[in-house]
């Protein structure tokens, strides 16, 4: 099925978005800006020439800012699985200009194989971007085609891939961070690449800090919000009730410089959120802080 696009001119470039998303898209049209908390921290540590694979793309408002941080003579490997919203990849894509960009239609694991998702319906108001394949009933949190129809899609490890240089991995991939983690370590343990990944999942959470560890890397807590005060239209209303997003920045420890302030990840059982209730932490501090890493976009 065809998706309803609007276009609309943001912080980091031009896109093409669905307005019926409820948070890229929506967040995109109301603040210019999406996750912004995300580029300013990765601004310190891309530079032209760098190779970065992003897993989990979507409509690729990172795979833009990646490739113009890392420039003509670096490279962008776009991976998103969801057939609709990788069109929209390819648009914005092209959109941009990003020709140092690969996309691939496909979903992230630990080895390649084939998965069959249900048909989301696309016209009716979703965070497209919120979906998992970890939930077997999608109907219950996403609006599907009424006929109930399915589509399936290629299953690729990074490793297959064969890639020649890494120097960032990113993953948002609700929940299957630890799989798609699994299917990459080879290319981790050859290149040892900055990791940066989602963590937002209670249940996934250990397991995904237990792989990092195993890798030799050290985890550091990187606390964002959609909303920033400072947003790129200077709009005053939050949309967004969900208060906090949580990633993780990780480095290897070889070389590991402190993850510039951010708190680290003390264990595998550690959660954010339980010590954020149970006062050692601040949310406004962890918002300070994301907010404190200034802007060293290229452009």
């Amino acid at each position: 099925m065809s998706v309803e696009t609007a276009l609309v001119d943001a912080k980091r470039g031009r896109f093409y978005i669905n307005p019926h998303d409820t948070v890229i898209g929506r967040s995109l049209q109301t603040y210019g800006e999406f996750a912004e908390h995300e580029m300013l921290l990765l601004s310190h540590w891309l530079q032209p020439g760098m190779a970065v694979i992003d897993v989990g793309a979507n409509i690729g408002t990172h795979s833009v800012f990646f490739s113009i941080q890392v420039g003509a003579e670096g490279t962008v490997l776009a991976i998103e699985a969801q057939p609709e919203i990788f069109s929209l990849l390819q648009q914005n894509l092209n959109l941009n200009k990003c020709q140092n960009v690969v996309a691939l239609n496909a979903a992230g694991g630990e080895a390649r194989g084939e998965i069959e998702l249900p048909a989301l319906d696309y016209g009716k108001d979703g965070n497209f971007g919120a979906f998992s394949f970890c939930i077997d009933d999608v109907s219950r949190y996403l609006p599907t085609n009424s006929d109930g129809e399915k589509i399936k899609l290629p299953v690729i490890a990074v490793d297959d891939l064969k890639i020649e240089a890494c120097n960032l991995l990113k993953i948002d991939a609700e929940g299957m961070e630890r799989e798609i983690m699994t299917g990459a370590s080879g290319t981790v343990e050859k290149f040892r690449p900055l990791l940066y990944l989602e963590n937002n999942n209670r249940a996934s959470s250990s397991a995904l800090i237990e792989k990092i560890q195993s890798l030799d890397y050290q985890a550091y807590w990187h606390v964002i919000s959609y909303f920033r005060p400072n947003n790129h239209t200077k709009c005053a209303d939050n949309i967004f009730s969900a208060p906090l997003e949580l990633n993780m920045l990780c480095l290897p420890k070889e070389a590991d410089t402190g993850g510039a302030g951010l708190p680290a990840v003390a264990g595998s059982n550690q959660w954010l959120p339980e010590e954020i209730q149970q006062g050692r932490f601040s949310v406004d501090e962890l918002l300070r802080l994301a907010e404190s890493f200034g802007d060293k976009f290229l452009r």
